[in-house]
């Protein structure tokens, strides 16, 4: 009888343990299933999208536009002479023996001798000339970055046209007596020098 029971507590240890395995392998079948490919174990990490700093982000722009913009060029002395009879007075009139009044002087004059060549003192394209009814005779170049160079009390018209590419140091025109608002003064040349429609000449940068 002993023998009978020990009999029976193994079959039923074997059969516990079939019933266990066969659950087990039902349930990994069944999660295979459902998953029919290996799920990661470990999630992959993703790179954070860029964002722009709070604000308008002007500050970024602003170095990006200072990068592109080209150095203004070096603007060369357009006569041979140093000696400046005038300087520009921005938004101060100054005294004109001319005219017998105070005016703005926009521009320099540079003491030169009559029929002294001019030259340019940028590259440019020649955008105007004209006889101006106080400067006399002018000749406008256009450049890059928007530099406008301006050359009055000019001899004539007749080296350079509009539409015509200078070079600079190029001669345009010569120096003579046709700004009557300027009659006062020793023979010389009425220069200005603009970028954006802002002065944009230091004499102490100007070059040879």
């Amino acid at each position: 009888m002993r023998r009978i029971k020990n009999a029976l507590s193994r079959a039923g240890f074997y059969i516990a343990l079939s019933v266990c395995l066969a659950l087990i392998g039902g349930a990994a079948w069944f999660a295979r299933s459902a998953h029919p490919y290996p799920l990661p174990t470990k999630t992959l990490a993703t790179a954070a999208p860029t964002v722009a700093p709070s604000g308008t982000g002007e500050p970024l722009l602003g170095a990006l536009a200072i990068m592109q913009t080209p150095a203004p060029p070096q603007l060369l002395w357009p006569v041979s002479d140093r000696e400046l009879l005038t300087m520009n007075s921005g938004s101060e009139p100054q005294w004109s023996d001319t005219l017998d009044q105070w005016q703005i002087h926009n521009g320099i004059d540079i003491s030169a001798s009559p029929g002294e060549a001019v030259q340019a003192a940028a590259d440019g394209s020649v955008t105007a000339a004209y006889k101006d009814a106080l400067l006399g005779y002018t000749i406008e170049l256009t450049g890059d970055a928007g530099l406008v160079t301006r050359y009055s009390n000019l001899a004539a018209l007749s080296l350079v046209s509009i539409g015509d590419r200078v070079r600079q140091g190029q001669t345009i025109a010569s120096v003579g007596d046709s700004a009557d608002a300027e009659s006062a003064l020793p023979p010389h040349l009425h220069y200005e020098a603009y970028r954006d429609g802002q002065w944009a000449l230091d004499v102490g940068q100007l070059t040879d």
